[in-house]
C-alpha cells in the first residue's frame, strides 16, 4: 500500500513477463485465490527471486502459497 500501484504492477508484471497495460490489476490478483497471476509456475518464479536473495521469510510465505495452490 505504501508505494506506487502502477510502478509495483509494472515491476510484477516484467517478472511475470505479463502485459503491463494490465500492471495494476496483477496487484489485486498477488493477495487472491487462483486466478491467470497467482499461478504456481508464478510463484515459482517469484520464489526463485527471494530464495536467490536469501529472503527466507518471504520464500517460506511463497512456499506454503504454492502448498495452497497444489492441495
Amino acid at each position: 500500500g505504501k508505494y506506487d500501484n502502477t510502478k509495483s504492477g509494472n515491476i510484477i508484471g516484467e517478472i511475470l513477463g505479463l502485459d503491463k497495460g494490465n500492471s495494476r490489476k496483477y496487484l489485486s490478483y498477488l493477495s487472491g485465490g487462483k486466478n491467470n497471476v497467482r499461478t504456481v509456475n508464478n510463484l515459482k518464479a517469484v520464489l526463485d527471486l527471494f530464495d536467490s536473495q536469501q529472503l527466507n521469510e518471504v520464500s517460506n510465505i511463497i512456499k506454503k502459497d504454492i502448498e495452497l495452490l497444489t492441495k
